[in-house]
């Protein structure tokens, strides 16, 4: 694994040595943790931006979709 050298406050350090886990172990633990929600923060907001989507372009997308299979449920009778 790659080395680093960063400098940080000593709050930091404080924090990272009360997680019960060495410095480097912590420091990757807290990095994980932080891309974990920011991937879910993106993926919350690619949905609310497909949602959004949704209501504007396709807010007759049921209806239309249930009008065509009737349509094509009669055709085939």
């Amino acid at each position: 694994m790659p080395k680093i050298s960063v400098s940080l406050p000593s709050e930091a350090i404080a924090f990272l040595d009360s997680m019960d886990e060495n410095r480097s172990r912590a420091i990757a633990t807290v990095v994980e943790e932080f891309r974990r929600r920011r991937r879910e923060e993106d993926l919350e907001q690619a949905y609310d931006a497909y949602a959004e989507l949704c209501r504007n372009e396709d807010a007759d997308w049921w209806t239309d979709y249930e009008s065509a299979a009737t349509t094509d449920l009669v055709n085939d009778l």
